[in-house]
C-alpha cells in the first residue's frame, strides 16, 4: 500500500528508509517524498536561472557621453558577467539542471535610420587602454555616423544585450536545448562632432 498526502498542491508519498548508523544498529528514516515530473523540475530550474542572470553591465570607449562621429565606439562588459549561470532542482532519485552560458554581447546602437544597424560579437569585448590609441579595431566596436544632436532627446537610446544559450540535462539521461535568453540594459549615449578648421 503506498501512503500519500497532498502538500501544497504535490501528492507526496511516504518512503521509509533502514539504514544502519556507525555501530551497526538499523534506525529507520521517514520522509515525504514530492511526486514531481522531470518536466516540473525542469521547469524550476529555468526559472532559477532566469533570475540569476546578469544584467550587462557595460563599459564605452570613448565614455557614454564623450563619443564622437566617425570615431569606432569601443563596448565591453566585465569578465565576472561572461560566466555560464547553473541551477538544479531536485527530489530523491531525480534532478534536473539548467545552465545558460553567454554566446554573444550585442549593442543597438539606437540611432535607426542614421546608423547601420546593431552590431554583434562572440565574447564580453576587449577593454580599451590609453596604450590602443585610436586607430585599434575590437570585435565589439560601432562607428556613429551622425551626432546625436539629430535625436529629439540630443542622445541616442541604445542598449547592450548579452545572447545566453540555454541548455537542460536530468539525472534519468534526458537532455535538450532550451533556445536562447537575452539580458538587456538601456543607454543613453551622446555622440559629438569634432570640427576640422581648414588653413590655407
Amino acid at each position: 500500500m503506498i501512503v500519500y498526502q497532498v502538500i501544497d498542491g504535490v501528492v507526496h508519498h511516504l518512503f521509509i528508509r533502514n539504514c544502519p548508523d556507525g555501530a551497526g544498529v538499523v534506525r529507520p528514516e521517514v520522509a515525504w517524498v514530492p511526486q514531481v515530473s522531470v518536466a516540473e523540475l525542469r521547469a524550476q530550474a529555468y526559472d532559477s536561472v532566469t533570475r540569476q542572470l546578469p544584467a550587462p553591465q557595460a563599459s564605452f570607449a570613448p565614455p557614454a557621453g564623450k563619443a564622437v562621429a566617425q570615431v569606432g565606439t569601443w563596448f565591453w562588459v566585465g569578465a565576472a558577467q561572461w560566466q555560464p549561470v547553473t541551477a538544479t532542482a531536485a527530489v530523491p532519485g531525480l534532478s534536473a539542471t539548467v545552465t545558460a552560458v553567454p554566446v554573444a554581447l550585442r549593442l543597438d546602437p539606437g540611432d535607426g535610420p542614421h546608423g547601420t544597424g546593431p552590431v554583434s560579437c562572440g565574447g564580453p569585448g576587449q577593454v580599451w587602454t590609453a596604450a590602443d590609441g585610436d586607430d585599434a579595431v575590437s570585435a565589439c566596436q560601432y562607428t556613429y555616423r551622425h551626432s546625436s544632436a539629430l535625436s529629439p532627446t540630443g542622445t541616442w537610446r541604445a542598449s547592450v544585450s548579452i545572447d545566453w544559450q540555454v541548455t537542460f540535462t536530468a539525472s534519468d539521461g534526458s537532455a535538450s536545448d532550451l533556445g536562447r535568453l537575452v539580458t538587456s540594459t538601456p543607454y543613453e549615449l551622446r555622440v559629438g562632432e569634432l570640427q576640422a578648421v581648414v588653413v590655407g
